[in-house]
């Protein structure tokens, strides 16, 4: 579970379509209990995400 959730966002820099990384981290994450999220947020980088929050999807 932790390596799938650091592989989408390892993914997302390189990703041509990041909306679609974004549903499927979305979906893993909604499938993951609250206890593991919180130890494997520990361990993984979301800044790719932040910086897709940032951007325009004009």
């Amino acid at each position: 579970m932790a390596a799938s959730i650091a592989a989408l966002i390892d993914s997302l820099p390189n990703s041509e379509n990041k909306l679609e990384v974004l549903a499927d981290l979305k979906a893993v994450l909604g499938n993951t209990p609250i206890q593991s999220i919180s130890s494997i947020s520990a361990n993984v980088s979301f800044s790719s995400v932040f910086e897709c929050l940032s951007t325009d999807n004009g």
